[in-house]
């Protein structure tokens, strides 16, 4: 390959000596002259680097944090709400009670007042019936069966009164009241201590 040292025009005709545009004498290029071709590059890949996989189970870790959360609050209000120690409850203090002259009174008995009405008994198959009056204030009975001494009141409990009626032996019966009925069972014992007869009693209350 020839080239023109003023124009810079090149010849590939090496039998050519002048430049055809300005006469000049060509100049032969060597191996080291000639034009440096530079190869085509392959495109530019960029790599991709290796990621590491994605934790699929980051959502499921997330609620499981957020629930123990919630159960923590859950568990600390509990606790402080029963021991009292919550910062945000007000204290609210027993109102000390107050002493009135009402209860400074004696409390009543079980049972007061005057009470009359029918008892009867069953005495080897013999059913009498006889009028009945109670005082539980002065603590006395009297009866049409045993008329000439009365009774008098020993013991009163919860469902149980207990009589004793001198000559004519111990009576213990099992009340109930109802509807303002006061309904009695039970049975007399004699002096020697057997069991006599069965009675029952139906008292109202006459006077408080």
């Amino acid at each position: 390959m020839s080239r023109c040292p003023t124009c810079n025009r090149t010849y590939s005709d090496q039998s050519m000596r002048f430049c055809l545009d300005d006469g000049t004498p060509l100049r032969h290029l060597r191996d080291t002259d000639a034009t440096l071709v530079i190869p085509e590059s392959k495109p530019f890949r960029t790599a991709t680097p290796n990621l590491p996989p994605t934790n699929k189970r980051r959502p499921r870790n997330l609620l499981y944090f957020f629930l123990f959360i919630i159960a923590s609050f859950v568990v600390i209000f509990l606790v402080t709400r029963y021991t009292g120690s919550w910062p945000y409850s007000p204290i609210v203090s027993s109102p000390t009670p107050t002493t009135s002259s009402a209860s400074s009174e004696p409390s009543k008995p079980l049972l007061y007042g005057v009470w009359i009405g029918q008892s009867r008994t069953v005495d080897r198959g013999v059913v009498r019936n006889a009028s009945i009056t109670v005082d539980f204030d002065r603590r006395i009975t009297s009866d049409g069966e045993c008329p000439e001494n009365g009774g008098r009141i020993i013991s009163v409990d919860s469902d149980t009164i207990t009589v004793e009626w001198g000559q004519c032996g111990r009576e213990v019966v099992k009340y109930s009241i109802r509807g303002g009925v006061l309904s009695a069972e039970g049975a007399t014992v004699d002096i020697a201590g057997n069991r006599s007869n069965k009675r029952t009693w139906t008292l109202t209350q006459q006077r408080a």
